[in-house]
């Protein structure tokens, strides 16, 4: 019998001059469907809401912004956008592995969880440390790792309002030295299933490897969950401090600096000097300046902490003009052990200031506490 070979519209189609190509799929029933062709204009074809775009090709936006239409999702399977804005409208977004790295900005709304390595962040590659500083050009909320990273730098600061899932790869730093901390927290920040390792053992490497610290960002809220650091090395010789909390005024133009309601739940520290060290500080200003500092409602969840010199160490110093509070705390800590080679140091709470500590439910090497301790249930 006879046999039709015509496209039928829907798999198969032709184009102006007759040539068979796969078809594009209209929203008519269901979402659409689009495969981004490169011998048409590109912001012509993004021309339809609700619609799936597949990129198999590299796009030069040319500097120019890309507007994408409401609710579409952006799959990528082999193609790339570079050099250009992205702006989403409740954008979805299936990446591979560089297929946004040499975007110039996004902006708009992203409704997906955007993997690293779409970003060009991933195993050993050198540009690892300074484009994940470039973190804050993409308005994603949610970014997961998706492979082991090396960063040759510290000083990495984390965008507000981000969540970072690590997905229990390691994190490695190489640099030598940083200005800061090796991770810098801002407002807003989650770290959850996060493994990281510190510079080699031939590094002095002293300044602490996550730092929450009101006098470089305003990381008034944050969350760590299920973290482990380890400066563990051949030579056994510790880094300087594996998380460090500061609540501080000594920074110009800001009247109130504050940590507070902060979670760290589930999360080890070893081999470090000090495994946790939070601080409050107030330093007086000869202006007279109404500047204060105050650091209250932290916890410390189901923790494991070993250290050479200190387990956990507050700190308090006041000497603020105006400071209504002139307390630090509460400050709960449950579900812990905490070692220290000074036994008398694993938990060490400094005496001035009016620190206020709930302790319960640990082990501690230590026969001494310092400062004022609550004991009793969380």
């Amino acid at each position: 019998g006879d046999v039709t070979n015509a496209p039928d519209g829907e798999d198969l189609t032709t184009d102006e001059n007759r040539l068979l190509k796969i078809a594009n799929r209209s929203t008519l029933f269901g979402k659409g469907y689009k495969i981004l062709r490169r011998n048409v204009d590109l912001v012509s074809q993004f021309n339809q809401e609700n619609t799936i775009y597949e990129i198999r090709y590299d796009f030069d936006l040319g500097g120019e912004t890309l507007n994408i239409p409401a609710g579409c999702t952006l799959k990528f399977e082999g193609g790339s956008f570079k050099n250009g804005v992205l702006n989403c409208n409740n954008t979805y977004i299936s990446g591979t592995i560089d297929c946004l790295t040499d975007i110039t900005k996004i902006q708009g709304r992203i409704i997906s969880t955007i993997n690293l390595s779409w970003i060009g962040i991933y195993g050993d590659n050198p540009y690892n440390s300074s484009r994940i500083k470039n973190l804050g050009k993409i308005p994603a909320t949610s970014v997961k790792v998706d492979s082991p990273i090396t960063f040759n730098e510290g000083d990495i600061m984390l965008p507000s309002s981000i969540t970072i899932d690590g997905n229990n790869y390691w994190l490695s730093f190489t640099c030598s030295t940083c200005e800061h901390g090796l991770i810098c927290l801002s407002d807003r920040v989650v770290l959850e299933n996060i493994k990281i390792t510190v510079p080699p053992s031939n590094v002095d490497f002293d300044k602490p490897v996550i730092l929450a610290d009101t006098r470089i960002s305003n990381p008034h809220v944050f969350r760590l969950s299920n973290i482990l650091v380890d400066s563990y090395n051949s030579t056994g010789k510790a880094k300087d401090t594996g998380l460090k909390i500061i609540a501080s005024n000594d920074k110009e133009n800001s009247k109130q600096n504050y940590i507070t309601g902060c979670h760290i739940t589930n999360c080890r520290f070893e081999n470090f000097k000090i495994g946790i060290e939070v601080d409050c500080i107030n330093k007086e200003y000869t202006s007279g300046e109404k500047n204060y500092s105050w650091l209250n409602n932290i916890y410390f969840d189901n923790l494991y902490v070993s250290a050479e010199e200190y387990g956990i160490l507050t700190n308090y110093e006041d000497n603020a003009v105006y400071n209504p509070s002139n307390s630090c705390g509460p400050v709960f800590i449950h579900n812990y052990l905490f070692q220290a080679q000074d036994k008398d140091n694993a938990m060490s709470f400094s005496h001035s200031g009016n620190w206020e500590l709930y302790i319960d439910s640990g082990r501690h090497y230590d026969s001494n506490y310092k400062g004022v301790v609550h004991s009793g249930t969380v």
